[in-house]
């Protein structure tokens, strides 16, 4: 077994101490970037593997090619904390990768709610208006899941409610369009204005939110199962 495997099976089973010993052996940096290994260990929240795959040399800030996601934002995605501390601390970037255009990390941690990953990330620089492909903002993105209590911290960190996405609709609009009353009621005490909508629109918006929250469970099944 090459020294390279060696590590990647250290990696899986925990053994982060063995990872860091293996290092010392001159293993091939691209074999293990390209492994995904460093994807793996964020996923499951390893933090001390993270640590020690950083300290031999791989990159913890590589995109995954079929996805585009940096370890940081895998971690973000599955609520890992420490490893999003770790990936942090040895460098990781908080905002935009060429792959996915404009999505970040907080764009994932407002997704799912996670106020202490979100406030490591702003710690450490993160664009609070950030925008997707699609003209998403990690303020929509927690208005678009009813996390209130991330709609209001991300609005006490710069968060614009005036900014539309692709579609022209704001976090208000978006907080109104999957019905979460209180998180629409935080974003109106705040100054925000809803946009003039037609009845038809309305329908059609209602069945949106409906195809799209399917989708998120969807990938979110996906994700459990192919989670190592």
């Amino acid at each position: 077994m090459s020294v390279e495997q060696q590590i990647i099976r250290a990696a899986v089973k925990g053994e982060a101490q063995i990872v860091l010993a293996l290092g010392s052996r001159s293993p091939s940096l691209d074999v293990l970037n390209d492994s995904g290994i460093a994807m793996i260990a964020a996923g499951r929240g390893d933090a001390a593997v993270l640590s020690s795959l950083a300290a031999i040399g791989v990159d913890i800030d590589l995109p995954a090619s079929q996805t585009g996601l940096t370890p940081i934002m895998w971690a973000a995605r599955h609520e890992r904390q420490a490893a999003v501390q770790v990936l942090l601390e040895n460098g990781a970037s908080v905002n935009s990768n060429p792959i996915i255009a404009g999505t970040t990390a907080l764009h994932h941690a407002a997704m799912m709610g996670s106020a202490a990953i979100a406030v490591a990330l702003m710690d450490r620089g993160a664009d609070v208006n950030a925008r997707m492909e699609f003209g998403s903002t990690p303020l929509m993105r927690a208005a678009t899941f009813g996390h209130t209590a991330l709609v209001e911290l991300l609005l006490t960190r710069g968060s614009k409610l005036e900014l539309r996405d692709r579609d022209g609709r704001t976090a208000a609009d978006l907080a109104r369009m999957y019905e979460h009353s209180d998180t629409l009621d935080i974003l109106l005490k705040h100054g925000a204005q809803l946009s003039a909508r037609s009845p038809w629109r309305c329908l059609i918006d209602k069945i949106n939110a409906r195809v799209t929250m399917a989708q998120h469970a969807r990938a979110d099944a996906w994700g459990r199962r192919v989670q190592p």
